[in-house]
């Protein structure tokens, strides 16, 4: 230490600086003289010592240094400094704290490494999404538009989730917009010409429209499901999902004139006029209206859409009652093909000479063409593979949880992308069933039931929760056969046991009391109240509106209650259907 001190110090003579060139050698004064040779000495007894603090390097620069100073005086260089090859010095050792950087023989200039490039975001288009002719659909040319940009949008997006921030909301948001507020719904066909319906499309227009809307469901589903599970993201998903099946199913019914269309003429009927044996197809009845019923809707476009939808739905296939049940295609009904299905690919397969007329259909023939196992089928009908495949997802989450089930997400941990949407079709024929494989991992959408069970009790179950984990085993391969659904908003839920009626809210023996927020009176007032699904809320809000009530609302379970009975859609009927509320009622 106290050699690299004297060594800094007579650095700091202007007249020992050579740079400068101030003073020749032999101005030096007889005291520089005398404090180099001290310099000189101690350096030498440094490098002497058998484990020194001090790097070769450093007596070295001090050697150079003293002689280039004393040069040209009449001095003993014995007396200066020994030869540096007698020097033993431990180069690693440094005792020292602090003092590192002087001693250290590292250039600390290569620790840095090459400098890193800063990560750069391709700017993503959101805004023409509310610029003409996107923001209004006008035809299908602006449908089109909207569908590309929407994809492209969504593909930029999900391509650079490290680089931009919520990009999986960004494409979540960006597609329900595009579903919600651009593209129309469609109408069922006995409310006459909708915006699907109003004028021809060419065959070039069909296929891009089915192109790019299956290209915004895979991103869309693949965001969607790469958020943290709750009722809210699932409903939106759902919905949003359900619309795009319906302008899937209205854009493949399209007949494109002067070309031939064999799979919009068989899907929609009108490849015999007035012959019942070839009549049109339409998509098996989803479990959306019950799934949908018992879920969050807090937006009223949801509310007016979830209707729309699923009226389109039920009115689609426009079929007799006799025959809506063998015309019904993808019900993946225990996984297995329909009848349905073997009629519609049989007639495909006839018109395109993969069958010949007169023969029985071939069921394992007729289940390859559909899993793919012959390109040149699937080639013939792309519009087949989007509808399956559309279709198949829309069944599996209507049985999907939003729990937190441990195999939702990816075992690598990373977020879902478009190709783990891409299905891939097998067939056992061992148990003859059907076998998808995706999200890396074989999906069932097998039917179950949803309707809720008396002894099931909702608890503590928070608002964003309410579904049961019963529900993962449907989607992912389980054979749990447990209801699944229990909504805050039900009596019976409440009850811990069946409740109908008013006079079934008598025979409880024992109302619960939320923590002691409500008596017994109460109580049994509350679950009256929730019997009626129709005019419950106003009678909740006006139950919740007294005073001594309104404390009560601190309860969490409460406070599920009465988000279920504003934001639940509740029942749907048909216009076929009987009206759900009784004379009595």
């Amino acid at each position: 230490l106290l050699l690299l001190l004297r060594w800094q110090a007579l650095r700091q003579v202007p007249e020992l600086d050579v740079e400068m060139d101030l003073l020749k050698p032999a101005m030096l004064g007889p005291y520089l003289i005398v404090a180099l040779k001290a310099l000189a000495r101690q350096a030498a007894e440094v490098g002497s010592l058998t484990t020194g603090s001090l790097s070769c390097r450093i007596l070295e620069g001090v050697h150079e240094w003293l002689a280039q100073r004393l040069k040209g005086e009449q001095i003993d260089e014995r007396e200066l400094v020994l030869a540096p090859s007698t020097w033993q010095v431990d180069g690693a050792s440094c005792s020292h704290a602090g003092l590192d950087r002087l001693t250290s023989d590292v250039d600390e200039s290569t620790l840095a490494g090459a400098p890193e490039r800063p990560s750069l975001a391709l700017p993503v288009p959101l805004v023409q999404m509310s610029l003409e002719p996107v923001k209004d659909a006008k035809d299908y040319s602006g449908a089109m538009i909207a569908l590309r940009h929407c994809a492209r949008a969504c593909s930029m997006l999900m391509n650079q989730r490290n680089a931009l921030v919520h990009a999986d909301l960004h494409v979540v948001a960006l597609t329900q917009h595009l579903f919600f507020e651009i593209l129309p719904c469609p109408e069922p066909p006995s409310r006459g010409r909708d915006f699907w319906r109003r004028s021809p499309m060419n065959l070039e227009t069909q296929a891009s429209l089915i192109r790019e809307l299956w290209l915004v469901v895979q991103h869309f589903l693949a965001a969607s499901l790469s958020l943290p599970p709750s009722n809210h993201h699932h409903a939106v998903r759902l919905l949003t999902l359900s619309l795009a099946v319906a302008v899937l199913d209205s854009v493949v019914r399209r007949v494109a004139p002067h070309s031939h269309s064999d799979l919009s003429r068989v899907y929609s009927g009108v490849l015999r006029e007035n012959d019942e044996r070839c009549a049109g197809f339409s998509l098996a009845p989803f479990a959306l209206a019950d799934v949908t019923s018992e879920l969050p809707l807090t937006d009223p476009r949801a509310q007016e859409l979830r209707s729309l939808v699923l009226d389109y739905l039920a009115g689609a296939d426009g079929l007799k009652a006799s025959s809506v049940k063998t015309r019904h295609i993808f019900a993946f009904n225990g996984m297995r093909l329909g009848a349905g299905d073997v009629e519609l690919l049989y007639r495909l397969a006839l018109l395109r000479g993969f069958a010949q007329v007169g023969n029985s259909p071939d069921h394992a023939q007729l289940t390859r063409f559909l899993i793919g196992e012959e390109p040149e089928f699937v080639s013939a009908f792309p519009g087949l593979v989007v509808l399956r495949d559309i279709s198949f997802m829309l069944h599996a989450l209507c049985v999907q949880a939003t729990g937190s089930p441990p195999d939702q997400i990816r075992p690598d941990g990373k977020p879902w992308c478009a190709r783990d949407l891409l299905l891939k079709w097998e067939y056992s024929n061992e148990d003859r069933r059907l076998k998808v494989f995706g999200l890396q991992r074989y999906l069932y959408a097998d039917d179950f039931s949803f309707k809720s069970d008396a002894s099931g009790s909702v608890g503590e179950i928070g608002f964003f929760s309410r579904i049961s984990k019963n529900m993962v085993a449907s989607l992912f391969g389980g054979t749990s056969q447990e209801p699944a659904l229990l909504s805050a908003a039900d009596p019976s839920n409440l009850a811990g046991q069946r409740i109908h009626s008013e006079e079934d809210v008598l025979h409880v023996p024992e109302l619960p009391t939320f923590d002691g927020k409500l008596t017994q009176t109460d109580s049994e007032q509350l679950l009256a109240f929730l019997t009626v699904p129709y005019l419950r809320v106003p009678l909740i809000l006006q139950f919740f509106n007294d005073r001594s009530r309104f404390r009560a609302l601190a309860s969490p379970l409460l406070q599920n209650v009465l988000d279920a009975v504003l934001f639940e859609p509740g029942p749907f009927a048909t216009e076929e259907q009987q009206p759900l509320i009784s004379a009595e009622r």
